[in-house]
């Protein structure tokens, strides 16, 4: 099992301060309006991007890296590499305002980007199951881990559902593949009971064009199902510098 030393620790002292009752409530998502992070111009650009991308592929003209078998990405991996300089992602993911957003609201020093990207998603099939990120999930890479969603349209249904109790440290051990890899957590029977007794808890998400919405995918989650329409979107996502 590979050991991430910096996940271990951060999960350490949350189970510490869970046992002795210090643990502050630490918040799981926040939606916000667009107009509060970008202006009018920049965010014209930025959509005009997602589509210029949406609609190349669709049109065959360049081929898409299909990240997960119902989403199409523009960037392998949200590869930062990869991103062309002059592309109004960069802006909008060096944000002074959005990142001051994150830092207040998220407790994070210092946000660092480490991923970025486009997203088109086609409706899903009549009958078809979820699958990977629309199950219920803990995302792999640490304690803590910030992401950005921004629709180019209104969602006519989930953009999202999240569960604010549920984090990586309260329904998985110390030494768990799960816990201290580079492993999304897709809970077990023994941990899907400690799921079922908050259930209750779970928010929906859904957003039209105005808003956009922040996580923190340390907590239990799982992504949009569309049934409806396709799904034009960009994320971007941060963790901690260290």
């Amino acid at each position: 099992m590979r050991i991430k030393v910096i996940a271990f620790i951060d999960i350490l002292i949350e189970k510490i301060n869970l046992k002795l009752g210090f643990s502050r409530k630490k918040s799981s998502h926040i939606i916000c309006k667009k107009s509060d992070i970008i202006s009018k111009e920049d965010y014209k650009k930025l959509k005009e991007a997602a589509e210029e991308f949406k609609n190349r592929f669709s049109k065959g003209e360049i081929s898409s890296n299909k990240t997960k078998s119902f989403i199409y990405s523009k960037y392998k991996n949200g590869n930062l590499a990869e991103i062309e300089k002059e592309d109004p992602i960069l802006k909008l993911a060096n944000s002074i305002k959005l990142i001051e957003l994150i830092k207040k609201d998220f407790k994070i020093e210092r946000p660092q980007l480490y991923k970025a990207n486009y997203w088109w998603i086609p409706p899903a099939k009549s009958g078809a199951k979820r699958d990977m990120s629309q199950k219920w999930h803990i995302d792999p890479e640490g304690n803590k881990v910030i992401k950005v969603f921004i629709y180019f349209h209104d969602v006519s249904d989930s953009c999202m559902q999240i569960n604010p109790l549920i984090r990586r440290s309260k329904i998985s051990s110390l030494f768990s593949k799960s816990a201290v890899g580079s492993y999304g957590l897709y809970p077990n029977s023994k941990q899907q009971k400690i799921i079922d007794k908050h259930k209750n808890n779970v928010v929906d998400l859904r957003l039209n064009e105005e808003n956009f919405f922040i996580a923190d995918t340390s907590h239990l989650h799982r992504g949009g199902y569309s049934k409806i329409e396709g799904r034009l979107s960009c994320f971007l996502a941060y963790k901690p510098f260290r």
